[in-house]
């Protein structure tokens, strides 16, 4: 028995679908109007389906049928029934074709008539609305959207809209990687990253993990710019890895970027000398440099009778030129030193003098 009702050849078509594993149905023996079938045409959604509760948001598709303006009298229908309470479609477009949006009687949304360009396709735009204070895991997907030429029709499921927020990613470009050399020891480093997914200027944390540890600690803010790209100058002066976070917004979910690995830095100190008398409550003053600053320095004094006694801890300034002091108490032998603290140190982290007070 042949089916002339338009209206009851969707229903069946649709009963079809909802089959378990379903995803085409319905195409009659005979083909279109204009010789092209229904199956010829594809639905695809070009924009996120993302709609943040309290707002619309415009969801993209493009239907792409054959290389040709005029492929026949094409129609793109979808049931409304499944729409989640809190997600409304509020108006619904294919270029310069109208479409209806029937949510009482017919339960149902169409556009007749598609105008298509030479290439084939045409856009077809939707205007989701989400209610404001909605749970944030609202999904109107795989809702089963019918292509019909003439008699003859194909259906797809289209994830069309969620409240979810919309994945964004973040990269930060690898660091160079090259052997230790003294003379670039701890040089700035500069950090740059992209972000993936909001189009709006977004903040990024910048965090340090030092090596051998597991805790990562903030060193810089920075913000996006109109690519969405980032940069920022490290002056490192520890080895360990760094990594980008961008914490959301209504939008967009939290991303972290993979770890990318700091150049290596062996700290050291240079150039030391002492000056000052060898007398009691006299004092030794010990120049210096730390290379790469800033750093901490702790001088320190042992008699060789007990461990080592610390005098003064000095952080080195931004030129890693260093100044420390120590007036002995008593006479005797000394072995006083300037102690480099912290990991990743060179074979020169410290400077030891010999000291005989009378």
């Amino acid at each position: 028995m042949r089916i002339r009702s338009d209206r009851l050849r969707r229903c069946i078509a649709a009963a079809i679908l909802a089959l378990p594993g379903a995803v085409i149905a319905v195409s009659p023996a005979h083909a279109a109007t204009a010789g092209y079938p229904a199956s010829a045409f594809t639905l695809t959604r070009d924009s996120l389906p993302n709609v943040v509760p309290g707002t619309s948001a415009r969801i993209h598709f493009t239907l792409q049928g054959p290389a040709v303006s005029d492929p026949g009298p094409v129609e793109l229908s979808l049931p409304l029934t499944g729409l989640p309470e809190g997600l409304r479609l509020v108006a619904m477009d294919a270029g310069s074709t109208a479409c209806r949006i029937d949510h009482q009687e017919t339960g149902r949304a169409w556009c007749s008539g598609l105008t298509f360009f030479n290439t084939g396709d045409t856009w077809i735009q939707m205007i989701v609305e989400a209610a404001p204070g909605v749970s944030r895991d609202l999904d109107w997907f795989g809702v089963p959207v019918s292509i019909s030429v003439g008699q003859d029709v194909v259906m797809s499921r289209q994830d069309i809209a969620t409240t979810r927020h919309a994945e964004a990613t973040l990269t930060l470009k690898d660091l160079p990687t090259d052997e230790y050399d003294r003379e670039t020891n701890g040089d700035p480093q500069t950090i740059t990253g992209w972000l993936s997914g909001p189009e709006t200027r977004e903040q990024i944390v910048l965090e340090l993990r030092t090596a051998r540890s597991t805790i990562w600690r903030k060193i810089a803010t920075v913000t996006t710019d109109e690519y969405q790209s980032f940069e920022y100058e490290y002056e490192h002066r520890i080895n360990g890895d760094v990594r980008a976070r961008f914490p959301g917004n209504d939008a967009f979910a939290a991303a972290t970027s993979a770890a990318t690995r700091l150049p290596g830095v062996q700290a050291g100190l240079i150039g030391w000398k002492a000056t000052g008398t060898s007398k009691v409550g006299q004092t030794l003053t010990m120049t210096g440099r730390v290379v790469p600053s800033r750093r901490k320095v702790v001088l320190q004094w042992s008699d060789k009778t007990s461990g080592w006694n610390t005098v003064q801890t000095v952080e080195s300034p931004a030129d890693g030129a260093i100044t420390l002091t120590w007036t002995p108490k008593a006479k005797g032998k000394y072995w006083v030193r300037a102690w480099l603290t912290g990991d990743h140190k060179a074979a020169w982290t410290y400077y030891t003098r010999v000291q005989k007070v009378s």
